[in-house]
């Protein structure tokens, strides 16, 4: 592959994880399932990246010498360590700590890697405006005791109502 043609494929790579990221901030408020698949698809990107622009030693160096990026690491491994004080509970500590904390420290890594600072900005954008959409869903639940974006009816128990 030629460097051009490497640079292009990482552009792609880069527009469709952010689009990606935005689907997985849009969809945070709103359905809580598409966070797993989405994140699939991030990952995908990410692997593809590595897979057409290998990180040299001196690269991973540099970004663990960032103090944020080392102190995640060492609080995720802390984590780690404290499941052994969990007794019966550490086949449910290692699943969380897994797939739980784990897919979030991976998502963090993620947009590390993948996005800069003002993607990050346009993606607060994109979670307010689905809050935004969430928020007069509730109203409109409300209101009317049914909701536009998923159809769900309103909750009565006694004297108590609760959008969902």
């Amino acid at each position: 592959m030629t460097p051009d043609t490497k640079q292009r494929t990482i552009a792609i790579i880069d527009k469709a994880a952010f689009f990606f990221f935005a689907a997985l901030v849009f969809f945070l408020p709103i359905a809580k399932a598409s966070i797993e698949s989405i994140f699939g698809f991030l990952f995908l990107c990410f692997l593809l990246k590595i897979s057409i622009r290998r990180p040299s030693l001196d690269r991973v160096k540099a970004f663990f010498k960032d103090r944020i990026n080392l102190s995640l690491l060492i609080f995720y491994i802390a984590i780690a360590l404290s499941m052994f004080a969990s007794g019966e509970f550490i086949r449910s500590s290692f699943k969380a700590w897994f797939f739980k904390w784990g897919e979030w420290v991976i998502l963090f890594y993620l947009i590390r890697v993948l996005l800069t600072r003002e993607k990050v900005k346009i993606l607060f954008y994109v979670f307010f405006a689905g809050a935004f959409l969430i928020t007069i869903n509730g109203i409109f639940q409300w209101l009317n005791w049914r909701g536009f974006v998923l159809g769900n009816n309103l909750i009565q128990s006694y004297d108590f109502y609760a959008v969902c």
